[in-house]
């Protein structure tokens, strides 16, 4: 996987996410799902999870984006995306990520900024996988500004 790669990949994650954002119709399951190995581990402040990439992922990604507009989210983008190749087959990227937002209370405009750490498996050429993500605490973050 190179850099590049890895870019166009985050790019399309973020791009699926923002047409979703602007319209749940536009919610594309299947590339969205295809984003993310058959397993993967999620880990941040609440602890560590892990999920299947099966109906039950197809059921929460609708949920998800729903959630996300519920609290005035209008866009996600992957501003910059620093990655390191581990092996042959895995690497890590860090994604820093800008979210904006419309606060509900009062209309304001407003964005944060965060990292997330993406573990990728390429086990078919071109086709890196999401196996794991490292996260800060999102939902402080919502509360400091306001959000829920």
């Amino acid at each position: 996987m190179d850099d590049r790669q890895i870019e166009d990949f985050f790019a399309a994650y973020s791009s699926r996410i923002n047409a979703a954002l602007d319209d749940p119709g536009q919610l594309e399951l299947k590339a969205s799902s295809a984003a993310f190995a058959a397993c993967f581990v999620a880990a941040g402040p609440a602890g560590v999870r892990c999920g299947s990439n099966n109906d039950e992922l197809r059921r929460a990604l609708p949920q998800g984006i729903e959630y996300y507009r519920s609290i005035g989210t209008r866009g996600m983008h992957a501003l910059a995306v620093d990655h390191r190749p581990l092996d042959a087959l895995h690497s890590i990227a860090r994604v820093h990520w800008r979210a904006d937002y419309v606060r509900r209370s009062d209309n304001v405009a407003l964005s944060i900024e965060f990292e997330v750490h993406y573990l990728l498996q390429e086990l078919q050429k071109g086709e890196p996988k999401i196996f794991a993500w490292i996260s800060g605490d999102e939902e402080q973050a919502y509360r400091d500004h306001g959000l829920v």
